[in-house]
């Protein structure tokens, strides 16, 4: 597969993108293995699940051996409609009744975000407990600042309980220590929940679904590899772009 793959629109992106991630988990099934999948949020990937969901149906016996673990979460419960978790099960998991013990929930908005951030670095230590075992598809998104996941270039992720949360925290890097961390975003005034890098691209396969004009340049810079901005921190030569005809430079390919 080339490295990146532009699609007409959104829906010609969302459709392919679930061929793409459904071979790849019947591949994985065929092979024997119980698929650990990391899904975004976002907008862009609901077409993408949708579709998924339908492909998956009709493959019902590897659906039930499928993992499914979030990237990162806002501070919100999956009622609230700005939960990436809740999103993903109306569109994907729901459609498919995936049983809870096969969900890794980061139960988001219950107790502090760094309690959550550990508790949720437990979890996949569990799961990914051998060096042999990594996630086998992972999903992920791009915001026009050039996010990915909850890591952005001005996030500090934090490690104590001061009220100032810059306090007793570190500055977003690609060398977060850990496979987690709760994320303040200055800009959105808010906390997050996040996979580091150094989990992320432990990934067998990685898919960055990109849509919208507004993310043209960020996109350029990131296939440039970057380093101001983080989803550069996850273009491996594993990494494959699939994006929409407006939000790549041709040109620049």
């Amino acid at each position: 597969m080339e490295k990146v793959q532009v699609f007409a629109d959104l829906q010609e992106l969302s459709d392919q993108a679930a061929q793409v991630l459904f071979a790849a988990i019947e591949d994985d099934c065929a092979s024997g293995k119980e698929p650990a999948v990391v899904l975004a949020g976002g907008s862009t990937p609901q077409g993408c699940y949708r579709k998924l969901a339908e492909l998956l149906g009709a493959f019902p016996d590897g659906c039930r051996k499928i993992h499914w673990f979030i990237g990162d979460e806002r501070w919100a419960g999956t009622e609230s409609k700005e939960s990436n978790e809740g999103m993903i099960r109306s569109t994907l998991l729901a459609p498919l009744d995936i049983a809870e013990e096969r969900i890794f929930s980061w139960q988001a908005g219950l107790g502090s975000p760094i309690g959550r951030a550990r508790q949720y670095e437990e979890v996949l230590k569990k799961q990914f407990d051998a060096e042999s075992k990594y996630p086998d598809l992972l999903v992920l998104g791009m915001g026009e600042d050039g996010h990915t996941a909850s890591l952005f270039s001005d996030g500090w992720a934090m490690r104590g309980g001061a009220p100032n949360p810059t306090q007793d925290a570190m500055p977003m890097s690609p060398n977060l220590p850990g496979w987690t961390a709760a994320v303040y975003a200055p800009r959105a005034q808010s906390f997050r929940l996040t996979m580091t890098a150094a989990f992320l691209k432990l990934a067998r396969r990685i898919f960055f679904l990109v849509s919208g004009q507004n993310k043209r340049e960020t996109l350029a810079r990131v296939l440039k590899k970057d380093p101001e901005l983080p989803a550069s921190w996850l273009n491996l030569d594993h990494t494959r772009f699939l994006v929409t005809r407006d939000a790549v430079d041709t040109a620049r390919l």
